[in-house]
């Protein structure tokens, strides 16, 4: 271990499963005080071969999948450059110590699996930065989920706020409870379900493949809610709502396969589908998810606050479906305490990156379930090092 942390400017990112975009950071550590964040859209292309490899049912060869592994961050090479002479009028290899970089998630089943694309070695030679990746093996090595790790960077954040609750929103969504009362409130954090993923892929749906993401819940707010067959949808997410944390899930067990069968489900119900009904039933479907998980495994009378984060919380259709279904808890948009609901994942790799760097353990126990804390993340040095 450095006996000195080295400080400085750490660069975070995140692609989230509506594949719309790469989230980045640029943090200054150990403060986390972030200097400048953004959405770098994907190209039409890259997005493309995201979504498709996205899908249990592809059928590609293994030379798509390879080239993509080259490709992803080569173009988020080109990004980091184009922000840091845009931004801080200089080069990556003068301005940032690390670059924290999970890649995008293809496939996470724990305990026997997990996997990000993204050649970690590509990003670091043509950036001239040291990259940290593949942040979650360590983790399930050890037992853990290797998901959620924002609970480490909740704690961090809300510590001026706490007692509350994080939920983070994105295409998963998952749940941090901030404590420094122990006793009655330990550590946790876990994934409660869909966030957008669902929503995602309805949205695709209703404009024919133009949007993969509904706009501001514009879709969503043009329907009625089902609540009949919401009631159905909870009792065949039993197997999950009910197992205790830590649990972690993915595309999995939301991606096409059930949402055809939702899909499927609500034309058995309806004959005459409207398909603003179907999301805007999806979009409850997911609120309600969250309040079962928060009703049976939160201590009750302990928490006043609820903070959304992610893609979810620039949903106002389903922001106020939380609100109207937790209406024990005074939900906020984390903007509205000053940290950013778009970047915070993408700031919490670069904290990770931080503390990767300079080989400093990261206790994710309480949250995933690992048996030890762990150095989370490979290095890849570029070669001038």
């Amino acid at each position: 271990m450095n006996q000195t942390p080295l400080p400085g400017l750490y660069l975070g990112m995140m692609s989230g499963t509506s594949c719309d975009g790469l989230d980045i950071a640029f943090v200054k550590e150990p403060e986390s005080k972030v200097e400048f964040a953004t959405t770098a859209p994907f190209p039409p292309l890259l997005q493309e071969q995201l979504l498709a490899l996205s899908d249990p049912g592809w059928k590609g060869h293994t030379s798509h999948l390879a080239k993509l592994h080259f490709d992803f961050p080569k173009w988020a090479a080109t990004e980091i450059e184009r922000l840091c002479l845009t931004y801080f009028h200089s080069t990556p290899q003068k301005l940032i110590r690390a670059i924290g970089f999970p890649g995008h998630t293809l496939a996470h089943n724990p305990p026997d699996y997990t996997y990000q694309i993204g050649n970690p070695a590509i990003l670091a030679n043509l950036t001239g930065v040291p990259v940290i990746s593949d942040f979650r093996s360590p983790d399930i090595l050890f037992g853990g989920q290797g998901a959620p790790l924002l609970g480490v960077y909740h704690q961090k954040k809300f510590e001026p706020h706490q007692p509350c609750l994080v939920q983070n929103i994105g295409g998963i969504g998952n749940l941090t409870l901030v404590s420094t009362d122990v006793s009655s409130s330990p550590p946790l954090s876990f994934d409660t379900g869909p966030g957008n993923m669902l929503i995602d892929q309805a949205a695709l749906l209703i404009s024919k493949g133009e949007l993969h993401f509904d706009n501001s819940g514009k879709f969503a707010s043009s329907g009625k809610i089902n609540h009949s067959i919401i009631k159905k949808w909870l009792k065949e997410e039993e197997d999950y709502s009910k197992r205790p944390p830590p649990k972690s899930t993915g595309k999995e067990r939301y991606g096409h396969t059930r949402f055809k069968q939702m899909l499927s489900d609500f034309r058995d119900s309806k004959k005459n589908i409207n398909q603003f009904d179907f999301i805007a039933t999806l979009t409850e479907f997911t609120a309600s998810t969250i309040r079962d998980q928060i009703e049976r495994f939160i201590p009750k009378n302990h928490f006043k606050t609820l903070f959304a984060c992610g893609g979810g919380a620039s949903n106002p259709f389903l922001m106020s479906r939380l609100k109207n279904d937790l209406p024990e808890y005074e939900v906020k948009i984390t903007d509205e305490v000053g940290v950013s609901s778009s970047s915070l994942e993408a700031e919490a790799f670069a904290y990770f990156s931080y503390l990767s760097l300079n080989q400093i353990p990261i206790d994710f126990t309480p949250f995933t379930g690992s048996r030890q804390p762990t150095i989370a993340g490979s290095v890849s040095y570029p070669n001038h090092i």
